[in-house]
This record gives structure tokens, C-alpha cells and sequence, in this order.
């Protein structure tokens, strides 16, 4: 419901084409919600997180409108 509400406020309000989240690698419930709500995998970053002394890769995802 959150992300939702964020794309509403950022696309209708604020007039953005583009949201973009990240997610820790093997965060498969967060990937879930993102795609629920149109966001598309747009590549894995590697190394992107550093938590308790490891890296961890993170994935991005987007969720872009066409410009008008």
C-alpha cells in the first residue's frame, strides 16, 4: 500500500516519470511488492550493501511512466 500511494503522490502530484528502489539481493518479499506495482528489474549491483561486515549485492528496480 505504501508504494502505491508513493507512485500515486510522485506521478500524478509531482509530475515524475520515474521511481527507482533497491533491494538487498535475496529479498524476495520486497521484490514481490515492487513488481506488484509496475516496477521493472533494471539490473543487479554488485557489492552494493555493506551490513555485519559483508557485501551484498542489490538489485534495482523502476517503475517509469512515458512523458506526456
Amino acid at each position: 500500500m505504501a508504494v502505491a500511494a508513493v507512485c500515486k503522490v510522485a506521478f500524478e502530484e509531482m509530475g515524475l516519470i520515474r521511481v527507482a528502489a533497491t533491494v538487498f539481493e535475496n529479498n524476495e518479499r520486497s521484490e514481490k511488492v515492487l513488481l506488484k506495482n509496475g516496477f521493472k528489474l533494471e539490473g543487479t549491483m554488485k557489492y552494493f550493501y555493506h551490513k555485519n561486515d559483508m557485501l551484498i549485492d542489490g538489485k534495482l528496480y523502476a517503475h517509469v511512466v512515458e512523458p506526456e
